[in-house]
C-alpha cells in the first residue's frame, strides 16, 4: 500500500475503520512532558492508529437530494479532488501536490513531511497554506477581468457593471473559502 493515493471519504459516505485504540501514557518523571494530561485538556482521552488497510468506504451515499447541504459538500469535494487528481496528473505526484498545495492549501493536499520541513527550514511554510495571499490574487483577477467587462459596457449599462464589480469577487471569494476549506487563516482573509 506504500506510496498508494487513497481516496478519502467524501461528506455522507459511511466508513469502517479498524485500528489500534491506545489511551496516552502519563509523565513517569517529573521533568517529562505529561501527553496524557495534556491531550485530556483538550477533551482527547484515547488515540487510533489506523494502517491504510484498516479504513474502507462500507457505503457511498446516493445524491437523493434530501439533504441539500451534505450534497453541496460533496460536490464541492469532488471537485477539489478532480483538481488535485488533474494536477498530479500533468506535473507528477510530488509536483502536483506541491501546486495543489499552493493554490489550495495544505489542508487540502497530504505533501510530504519532509517536504514541509524543507519549506520551513528556508521560510517559506507560508506558501504552502491557503490565506489571504490566494484570495488577493484571485480577487485582483476577477476584479481585472469585471474592469474589461465595464470598459466594453455602454454608459447607459453603468448599474449593471457597478453590480457585476461587486457579485463576481464575491462570488470567487465564496467558491474559494468553500474549496479550501473554511480554516483560520482563510476565514480571516475571506
Amino acid at each position: 500500500l506504500e506510496g498508494r493515493i487513497l481516496q478519502p471519504p467524501l461528506p455522507g459516505d459511511l466508513v469502517e475503520i479498524a485500528g489500534v485504540l491506545r489511551k496516552p501514557k502519563g509523565k513517569r518523571f517529573s521533568f517529562e512532558f505529561d501527553e496524557a494530561a495534556w491531550l485530556a485538556s483538550k477533551g482527547i482521552f484515547a488515540r487510533l492508529s489506523v494502517k491504510p488497510s484498516g479504513f474502507h468506504i462500507v457505503e457511498e451515499e446516493q445524491s437523493n437530494g434530501v439533504n441539500l447541504s451534505v450534497s453541496i459538500s460533496r460536490a464541492i469535494a469532488v471537485l477539489r479532488t478532480e483538481i488535485v487528481r488533474a494536477h498530479r496528473e500533468h506535473l507528477g505526484v510530488v509536483r502536483g501536490g506541491l501546486f495543489s498545495s499552493m493554490v489550495l492549501g495544505d489542508r487540502v493536499v497530504s505533501l510530504d513531511q519532509e517536504l514541509k520541513r524543507q519549506f520551513s527550514l528556508v521560510g517559506l511554510s507560508h506558501l504552502l497554506a491557503a490565506s489571504g495571499l490566494n484570495l488577493t490574487i484571485i480577487v485582483t483577477a476577477a476584479l481585472a477581468l469585471c474592469r474589461c467587462f465595464q470598459q466594453s459596457a455602454r454608459k447607459g449599462q453603468n448599474t449593471r457593471a457597478n453590480w457585476l464589480n461587486i457579485s463576481i469577487p464575491f462570488l470567487c471569494v465564496v467558491l474559494f473559502t468553500a474549496f479550501a476549506g473554511a480554516g483560520p487563516s482563510v476565514s480571516r482573509a475571506a
